[in-house]
């Protein structure tokens, strides 16, 4: 994960933003197939369509309000006014899983004997590829949303999270459920304040006690959910600025990454596609003979790609334009962060530019 090139990552969260857009729009028939277009616009004469921009813009207003709960206290008002509309009632609020039964049908298809591993392992591999790959992306994707730093290129506790995640698979297969991950819609919980396992935990006791309300539970509509997928692919966004759009080598890939994840409906698909052509570039740039060049070097820098500038050189790059002070800040490095000056562009001249490009050094 931690040698994922710095604009995949970022390009990952903006494709599993409009991956996730993409199917709360499909899910209510706002965005409809055509074999003409590809896609095209739902019909808009259905209720689900305006009650889902009603939705948006009902949750989004709580949003910017900074009202606790507007998620879920929009997909509870939704809830009701597609129930009132379709006069749909549960006959009961309250159910006892059969969990023992469950059990009892997958035990008959869990036989290992006899099991060839030599034409089984391609498959084995490419699960684990998979999920890897995706489990990876979504860890990143949520913790840079949630503003945890990195450490060394890599989020805290991925060890735990990628056990937890093998783990529980395991477990789900002997269930008959499907994998067991973390998923991008954790991103919710994080909007809400979300920042530590706490959270994780106390949404496990809810699925718990769901259990027993599966039938009131059933009943929420997709129109309900759809406007919650369009936030979170809004936010996901904002994370775009953070890629170099004028560097080719960084643009290709990671635009690549974003374009493929909602037009293939896979997050897999974006990152590999995304990190194959970030490789070719890696040769066809050159960049390759210049690492070498560094590694040869007894005086080769930190592998962040960025040079690691004292708050001296900061000082006194700061007062060679004080025109730019005001509007410079100190970011962070990506893998030790250590600071170096970032100013925006549109408020420098051609030649300040230059200076602190080469004063950063970047990669």
């Amino acid at each position: 994960m931690a040698l994922i090139p710095r604009s995949i990552k970022f390009a990952t969260i903006v494709g599993m933003g409009l991956q996730v857009a993409l199917y709360g729009l499909f899910s209510v028939n706002f965005v409809i197939s055509n074999p003409l277009t590809l896609v095209t616009l739902g019909d808009i004469y259905s209720y689900e369509v305006w009650l889902t921009l009603i939705g948006l813009i009902g949750i989004g207003s709580l949003l910017f309000h900074r009202i606790s709960g507007s998620l879920i206290l929009g997909i509870i008002i939704l809830t009701i006014i597609d129930s009132a509309i379709k006069r749909t009632v549960p006959s009961e609020f309250f159910q006892i899983p059969d969990l023992l039964e469950q059990f009892s049908h997958q035990s008959e298809y869990i036989i290992l004997k006899g099991l060839d591993f030599h034409k089984v392992w391609p498959a084995i591999l490419s699960l684990v590829f998979v999920g890897v790959i995706d489990v990876s992306g979504v860890i990143f994707g949520i913790a840079s949303l949630a503003k945890i730093p990195l450490v060394h290129g890599d989020v805290p506790g991925t060890t735990s999270t990628f056990v937890a995640t093998s783990l529980s698979t395991l477990l789900s297969a002997f269930t008959g459920s499907s994998p067991t991950i973390v998923f991008i819609e954790s991103v919710a919980g994080v909007k809400e304040g979300g920042r530590t396992g706490l959270t994780a935990i106390f949404v496990s006791i809810f699925f718990t006690i769901a259990i027993f309300f599966a039938p009131i539970l059933s009943i929420i509509p997709a129109v309900a959910t759809a406007p919650v997928s369009i936030i979170i692919g809004t936010m996901m966004m904002s994370q775009a600025i953070e890629i170099e759009w004028n560097s080719m080598n960084e643009a290709i890939p990671a635009f690549l990454t974003i374009i493929i994840m909602p037009f293939t409906f896979s997050i897999t698909n974006g990152i590999a596609i995304g990190l194959f052509s970030s490789f070719v570039f890696y040769f066809t740039t050159g960049q390759v003979f210049s690492d070498i060049v560094k590694l040869l070097s007894p005086s080769s820098s930190s592998p962040s790609g960025y040079e690691e500038i004292s708050s001296v050189d900061i000082e006194d790059y700061v007062h060679v334009n004080d025109a730019n002070k005001a509007t410079a800040e100190t970011t962070y490095n990506y893998y030790d962060y250590q600071p170096f000056v970032r100013i925006p562009s549109l408020f420098l001249s051609q030649s300040d530019s230059e200076e602190l490009r080469k004063m950063s050094k970047r990669v």
